[in-house]
């Protein structure tokens, strides 16, 4: 839905911009909603790359 896609975008552009929290984003039960989708995975597993 449009909303999941503005969530996901807007942890990619968090990614993007430095963020690194990987185990809160993780865990925090405000992306429970996001989670399953597999874009989710893609932009956590691009938070270990160097900023």
């Amino acid at each position: 839905t449009g909303l999941v896609d503005e969530a996901l975008q807007a942890l990619d552009r968090a990614v993007i911009q430095g963020m690194r929290h990987r185990s809160w984003v993780e865990n925090d039960s405000e992306f429970d909603n996001i989670r399953e989708d597999p874009r989710f995975t893609e932009i956590l597993d691009r938070m270990d790359e160097p900023v």
